[in-house]
């Protein structure tokens, strides 16, 4: 299964779109998941500009005020979308992927970038992953690491890391490969976050 991931900071200007537009005629994803689309009013002409004409689904949170900002789109022939939730920190899709039967959340995060708040975020994923009962495939933006090299300028695992490998493991989650990589970031060096994908050892 292939899916792109990005925060693409900013989904305004002519560049990025162009760029994403790039990359999904590459790489053909089913899936996709933006973080940061900022103060961008998400409408089918807009999601054409980068998609084409392909028939497509999608769900977008809006930005506050001109930070953050969500966008979801699926081809509708991979994924079945039954419900729904989304907030300003995260889109989550309940439905099946079709081409193995199996019902799942797709969860698009953009995590608070502050320590103090991230517990309380990953405690209300958490408490979703029980009112669903699904198993998860979640991207996006998660503002921690998992492992302390893969941040620059740390020592020592903090709150945040913490409260994120909880999380994890609670949700019995693992690392997708990335293009190869590891793990990946939005400006191609080692960074304070990185965007990436987990999945439920359930779905694979």
């Amino acid at each position: 299964m292939k899916a792109i991931s990005w925060n693409i900071r900013g989904l305004g200007r002519p560049e990025k779109r162009l760029a994403l537009r790039r990359l999904i005629r590459d790489h053909n994803p089913p899936m996709l998941m933006l973080q940061e689309t900022k103060n961008v009013l998400m409408s089918a002409e807009v999601i054409r500009s980068f998609w084409g004409q392909t028939t497509i689904s999608w769900l977008s949170s809006d930005a506050i005020g001109s930070a953050g900002g969500l966008l979801t789109c699926w081809d509708p022939d991979f994924f079945d979308m039954e419900d729904s939730f989304k907030s300003e920190l995260a889109i989550l899709l309940i439905g099946t992927i079709k081409e193995v039967n199996i019902r799942c959340v797709i969860a698009n995060i953009y995590a608070p970038n502050l320590d103090s708040l991230q517990r309380s975020f990953w405690l209300s994923m958490h408490s979703k992953w029980l009112e669903f009962g699904y198993p998860w495939l979640a991207g996006g933006d998660f503002n921690s690491v998992l492992r302390v090299e893969e941040r620059l300028g740390l020592d020592n695992a903090n709150s945040g890391m913490r409260d994120f490998g909880d999380f994890v493991n609670n949700l019995s989650l693992v690392d997708l490969p990335l293009l190869g990589k590891k793990f990946t970031c939005t400006n191609n060096r080692l960074n304070s976050s990185t965007v990436e994908l987990i999945v439920s050892c359930s779905i694979l």
